[in-house]
């Protein structure tokens, strides 16, 4: 599955990044975004279901089953650029940015070229903050998806099979992402500029999920417990206009794959660690689950002064050379 998304996530940057303009990409990511959410949502509805008919291991199966066809589907469904879209020609490259370089598609890097570009993201203060703000996202939202239904078990004493309410929180996800989209897009035509609709989206969000956070993490109801998170993780799905759409302002097209690949890469990194971390953060905290999320709120907050103090949604990844453009030195 990791092999997967390492291929399937920076090909959709760059499908968008290349034939989506400016001014409608946010909303091209929370939509691509929301797919991933609906999924959580189905799997949380339907997996109690298939625990309480058949078995825990029929859960696997059934997914596992679903991959097979839908690996089928897409092979008769997906095709390369060719005659089926002749008509169609990829959008002005520079159109919204600041850069000044020439479009060029089908540009391909070498494996040299590659290390030299990976290298460059991870010394250029804003690109760097751009993939910890993944990193740290990612690792919140991979502790209150492993966490959350044992949450409410331990704490509200609900049963296993009587857990399909977890989905709730998830589909907020997937209809607040289409809102952030919306939002940061309508906010670019107002004239607002990149960088401020960027920052102002990334600000609302994980402020808006961190105090809503710890108000779930002190509720009383399982009630008040399910509409806290529910809220906290819509505000925290706004980011598909903020941080989560950076990537495709500060990377040309042919470069856009690599940089978010490198940015999922540290993420994946962070949510191996997050289980052990929030475990041994539970144990410091004398096994209080409430602390224990409480405390993920940190790390909103640090995303907030990470993409607002360093990052600018101007380009900086170079498209023709596949490194570093001049602007990307002066950092």
């Amino acid at each position: 599955m990791g092999a997967s998304e390492g291929v399937a996530y920076p090909s959709l940057y760059h499908f968008l990044s290349t034939w989506i303009p400016a001014n409608e990409r946010a909303r091209g990511i929370a939509l691509m975004i929301s797919g991933t959410h609906v999924g959580t949502t189905i799997a949380l509805i339907t997996s109690p279901i298939i625990i309480r008919h058949a078995s825990w291991q029929a859960i696997f199966y059934s997914f596992g089953l679903v991959g097979f066809v839908w690996v089928a589907a897409w092979h008769f469904i997906a095709y390369d650029r060719d005659e089926k879209n002749a008509g169609f020609e990829p959008v002005s490259l520079e159109e919204g940015y600041t850069s000044s370089s020439s479009s060029s598609i089908g540009t391909s890097l070498n494996s040299n070229q590659e290390v030299r570009l990976i290298m460059a993201i991870l010394r250029n203060k804003r690109t760097l903050a751009v993939c910890q703000t993944q990193a740290v996202f990612g690792l919140v939202h991979y502790v209150i998806l492993s966490w959350l239904p044992s949450y409410f078990k331990n704490v509200y004493s609900i049963q296993t099979t009587d857990l399909s309410f977890t989905f709730v929180p998830y589909f907020s996800m997937a209809v607040s992402g289409n809102i952030g989209g919306y939002l940061a897009d309508a906010l670019l035509r107002y004239g607002m500029t990149l960088t401020r609709v960027r920052k102002t989206v990334t600000l609302i969000a994980n402020l808006g999920a961190a105090v809503l956070l710890v108000a779930f993490a002190a509720a009383k109801t399982v009630h008040e417990a399910l509409m806290y998170i529910s809220l906290s993780l819509a505000f925290m799905s706004l980011n598909s206009g903020g941080y989560a759409s950076s990537f495709m302002d500060m990377a040309a097209p042919s470069v856009v794959g690599i940089f978010k690949a490198t940015s999922n890469t540290m993420a994946s990194f962070a949510g191996f660690i997050s289980i052990p971390l929030s475990t041994k953060v539970m144990d410091w905290l004398g096994g209080s689950w409430r602390g224990m999320f409480a405390s993920l709120s940190l790390g909103y907050l640090y995303i907030s002064f990470v993409f607002c103090a360093f990052v600018e949604s101007e380009r900086v990844l170079d498209e023709q050379s596949g490194v570093p453009s001049k602007r990307a030195a002066v950092s």
